[in-house]
């Protein structure tokens, strides 16, 4: 900084201003999110992996669509097993 721009005293520099108090309103609470999707991060084999991209290329999808596809029906089939166990 140039030494013209410090026109105001040495605890000016430090004190909390307006742009600082702001960024309280910009932190979104998880309540606020109405977002359908969540991120998260997977660790799998390298094979898993290379077997999904695979997977992903044939069917012109994308990787995480066939994830979810995986998922839902790993989800879908747990289901059935409580449903005739119980």
């Amino acid at each position: 900084m140039a030494k013209k721009q410090f026109t105001n005293s040495f605890q000016d520099i430090f004190s909390p201003t307006e742009t600082h108090l702001l960024k309280e309103e910009f932190i979104k609470t998880p309540e606020d999110n109405d977002d359908k999707v969540q991120r998260t991060t997977l660790l799998l084999s390298r094979q898993t992996y290379k077997t999904i991209k695979a997977i992903a290329y044939w069917e012109r999808k994308q990787i995480k669509d066939i994830i979810e596809l995986l998922c839902c029906l790993v989800y879908i089939e747990v289901l059935q097993e409580n449903h005739q166990v119980g």
